[in-house]
C-alpha cells in the first residue's frame, strides 16, 4: 500500500485503527487514483463478495461484531477465576492452619511420649537398683 509507504498513513495494531498523518498527501493520492480511473470507494455489494473468498475474510455472520458478547463472557470467566482463586487461598490457608496444630499436636504427643519413657526408664532403673541392693 503506498499509503503506508509514504508515510501519509499509519497503522495502530493496538487500537485496529489507521491513523492520517498527512491529510495533504491522502488527498493528493486520492486525486492521483481519481485521474487514473482507479476504484477509491468501497462498493459493499461488490467488495464483500471478493473479501468474502479470502481464508482472512469478514464472517458471514456479524455477530462477531458485538463487543459486549465477547466482554461479557470475559468478565463473568475473570470473576469466576477470582472467586476460585479466593477459594484456592482460603482452602490454602485452612491446610496451614492444620498443618500447624497437626505439628503442636505431634509435639504436644511426643513430649507426652518422652515423659512415659523417661517414667518407665526410671521405674525400670528403680526396680533394677532395688534387686541390686536389697537382694529381690
Amino acid at each position: 500500500m503506498e499509503f503506508g509507504k509514504r508515510n501519509v498513513i499509519r497503522y495502530d495494531e493496538n487500537d485496529y485503527v489507521y491513523y492520517i498523518c498527512d491529510l495533504d498527501g491522502l488527498v493528493i493520492s486520492y486525486e492521483k487514483r481519481v485521474k487514473q480511473g482507479k476504484k477509491c470507494l468501497w462498493d459493499y455489494d461488490i467488495d464483500i463478495n471478493r473479501i468474502r473468498g479470502d481464508i482472512f475474510s469478514i464472517p458471514k455472520d456479524g455477530r462477531y461484531r458485538l463487543p459486549t458478547g465477547l466482554a461479557e463472557d470475559l468478565q463473568s470467566e475473570l470473576k469466576r477465576l477470582q472467586k476460585e482463586l479466593k477459594r484456592i487461598r482460603n482452602e490454602q490457608k485452612e491446610i496451614e492452619n492444620e498443618l500447624k496444630n497437626l505439628k503442636i499436636r505431634n509435639l504436644d504427643q511426643l513430649q507426652h511420649n518422652i515423659q512415659k519413657r523417661e517414667e518407665l526408664l526410671f521405674n525400670i532403673s528403680r526396680s533394677l537398683a532395688k534387686k541390686i541392693v536389697y537382694g529381690y
